[in-house]
């Protein structure tokens, strides 16, 4: 099986601004702007607000704004009025396709699809940018190929609107790949689909530009097309151009696939349901403290040993309740100041943890996010994964049962 890292949606040369991470965690890929196609913004809704309306409020001196767009990857269903028989489905055309074509891309391959996002809330009545302006990489979208259609002829009736099927782009090297019913790696879910906002998903590298990504280090070992010289030293370089990436999937790659797919669909507490309670009571002139703070209230309150002070209480008494104390303090920090660097942690912790101690990785005593940070600080310092588990069930675990049984 071969994973393609597709990047699609909004960048600096086609469209000029970040799709947005709604408030709600939606992660709403933009289609460039392509002119002659057949769909405009304003043709395209999301719970009941054009994508023309969206821009507008994000950027109200858009150019962009009337245009006609490409929608393509086409893989949310109900943003538009579909045909009978409509499936997810992803075109490509020219050296793309020839790419992918010679990279021995075919039927069971899965796409990841990327972009440039940035997070959003209601401020003052409307929806507005907010964190660092630069913005980040991020998955928002997957599709595995089910059928590869090559020719005009070929193309079913309820794909007629779709843009790769038109007759200018069957002039070119063109490939319309159609999404398979049901997702191989998991028969429950559909072959294609659309993820809500998870620190999981974010490729970029907290504090780095948005091509420069935290993946997990087994990569190292793996070609992937256009990044032949991608690693230096700590990060992931990604090539400025090229619209897909493609690797073989060995058994590390299929783990961090499933854990993308198990977080995606979920989404980040912290960055939807309670972001979205605390962002809209922010003012624009200072929301970005009043959000971190507002969030840190909110994780404070699943501590057990951390209790929002810089005075370790613990420091010089007991050495594992200070350790504790310190890392549930950078966990806080790393929560609401949403940096990007639980990323790995997280997708590592799950390699090591979920076949080797699943008692551990099921334990829900303390979020996956603290748990990963933990697992990796501790090991870090020469721990093994059964003194990890020790440590937490006592400290943890064994300890939340003394407090319910009191």
């Amino acid at each position: 099986m071969k994973i393609i890292l597709s990047r699609k949606g909004f960048d600096s040369g086609y469209g000029g601004m970040p799709s947005p991470i709604l408030p709600d965690g939606t992660m709403l890929s933009m289609p460039i702007p392509s002119e002659g196609d057949l769909v405009h913004y304003c043709d395209l809704y999301h719970n009941g607000l054009s994508y023309q309306d969206i821009i507008s409020q994000l950027k109200p001196n858009s150019k962009i704004l009337h245009k006609e767009c490409h929608l393509d990857p086409d893989i949310r269903k109900d943003i538009v009025v579909r045909n009978d028989g409509w499936k997810p489905a992803f075109g490509q055309v020219g050296a793309a396709q020839s790419h992918l074509s010679n990279q021995g891309v075919c039927n069971g391959d899965i796409f990841l699809f990327f972009g440039w996002f940035r997070h959003t809330a209601i401020v003052n009545g409307r929806l507005s940018y907010i964190g660092p302006t630069s913005g980040f990489h991020a998955i928002y979208g997957y599709m595995q190929i089910g059928n590869i259609i090559k020719c005009a002829e070929d193309v079913p009736q309820w794909l007629m609107s779709h843009p790769h099927a038109c007759d200018k782009r069957w002039q070119k090297n063109n490939a319309i790949y159609i999404a398979s019913d049901n997702l191989s790696l998991n028969p429950e879910l559909p072959g294609a689909g659309c993820f809500n906002f998870s620190e999981v998903l974010k490729l970029t590298m907290g504090g780095r530009s948005r091509s420069i990504w935290s993946l997990p280090t087994f990569f190292k070992n793996i070609p992937i097309s256009y990044n032949r010289n991608a690693w230096r030293e700590d990060a992931f370089h990604s090539a400025a151009k090229g619209q897909e990436f493609v690797f073989e999937a060995n058994d590390d790659v299929i783990n961090w696939l499933k854990f993308i797919l198990a977080n995606g669909f979920k989404g980040d507490l912290v960055n939807a349901e309670m972001i979205e309670r605390t962002r809209g009571k922010l003012v624009v002139n200072n929301r970005d403290a009043v959000e971190v703070e507002s969030i840190k209230q909110e994780l404070l309150k699943q501590c057990r040993y951390y209790d929002g002070k810089d005075y370790n209480p613990y420091e010089g008494v007991e050495q594992n309740k200070a350790m504790l104390y310190f890392y549930e303090s950078c966990w806080v920090n790393e929560m609401a100041n949403s940096n990007g660097r639980l990323n790995w942690m997280m997708q590592e912790y799950y390699l090591n943890m979920r076949n080797a101690l699943p008692e551990m990785f099921n334990d829900d005593t303390m979020p996956f996010t603290y748990k990963a940070l933990l697992f990796d600080r501790y090991v870090h310092f020469g721990g093994s994964r059964e003194g990890f588990r020790e440590l937490f069930d006592s400290c943890y675990t064994n300890k939340l049962k003394r407090e319910l049984q009191k």
